[in-house]
């Protein structure tokens, strides 16, 4: 046995011997949903694959095929087996966001490590300079880019909630630089892609006209106020003004100067992956599942 065998052997049990805990989150309606599972025997990923429960797929994976990655997808399908997207018959897809730490100015630094070489290079390289080997690319993630991430998924269901009114929300760590959001109400399944692009875009702030939606005021229209109960947009400019302390009172109303209004338009949009959100048949990975 060949000393990449008997590696693979190794990970392969260590890999069962967590799945054999059971430790998987089951998701909704699996039996409609597309698995996708990277295997370590092959290298590869085996595509189109559907299990009738989670018992069926706890056989799979420690009996046949060891799973470096998990996936299922955010659709539902009549035909989750058919070989092509045309076939499987679409019926609904949950809504997902995604937020990475690395999209953070100062948070995008990788590294590229030559196993063959025992070298570590700066930044990310095509192949190894001495061996030509295909190194092995990490981002390096710090706890503050983690935390900045998770500041906007915070920012990010409180208007999925108090904005648009969803309730059924669920929050994962990727396992490796950012969070998943998935949005699982029955509302959302029927979402066209234009109409998912159009909850992506209120999120980001896209094409925003920030004076029809806070109009200025005075002689030379440097206010704009705002009730401490407003919706929508509104409410999210009110709340952060409010935090900030950057106002003042007029007749029961908070008075603040336009251009404190512009500083701040930024910190008001949520920075999300657009291409995961209106993408219905996106893949997802399984929750507690090694990555």
């Amino acid at each position: 046995m060949s000393r990449q065998e008997s590696s693979k052997k190794i990970l392969s049990k260590i890999i069962r011997e967590y799945y054999s805990l059971r430790p998987l989150e089951e998701p909704l309606y699996l039996p409609s949903r597309e698995v996708a599972i990277y295997s370590l025997e092959d290298e590869k990923y085996i595509r189109h694959t559907a299990f009738p429960s989670m018992a069926h797929l706890y056989k799979f994976i420690l009996y046949e095929k060891t799973p470096i990655h998990l996936y299922y997808s955010a659709a539902y399908y009549d035909n989750p087996l058919a070989q092509s997207m045309e076939l499987k018959g679409w019926q609904g897809s949950d809504l997902i966001f995604d937020i990475d730490s690395d999209h953070y100015p100062g948070c995008d630094k990788t590294i590229s490590v030559c196993l063959r070489e025992n070298e570590i290079y700066e930044g990310k390289i095509k192949e190894c300079p001495k061996t030509g080997e295909k190194p092995v690319v990490y981002s390096i993630v710090t706890i503050e880019c983690i935390r900045r991430a998770w500041q906007d998924i915070v920012k990010l269901v409180d208007i999925l909630r108090d904005e648009i009114g969803f309730h059924e929300i669920k929050i994962y760590f990727s396992g490796n630089r950012g969070f998943h959001v998935k949005v699982q109400d029955e509302e959302v399944r029927k979402l066209t892609t234009e109409e998912r692009r159009e909850i992506a875009s209120y999120l980001m702030l896209q094409g925003i006209d920030l004076e029809r939606i806070a109009p200025p005021i005075g002689t030379r229209r440097q206010y704009v106020l705002f009730s401490r109960d407003e919706y929508g947009i509104r409410r999210r400019i009110a709340n952060l003004i409010i935090a900030l302390g950057d106002y003042t009172e007029y007749r029961g109303l908070i008075k603040v100067p336009y251009e404190t209004l512009m500083s701040i338009i930024d910190e008001l949009r949520v920075d999300i992956d657009m291409v995961v959100t209106i993408d219905p048949s996106r893949l997802s990975r399984f929750g507690y599942s090694i990555n």
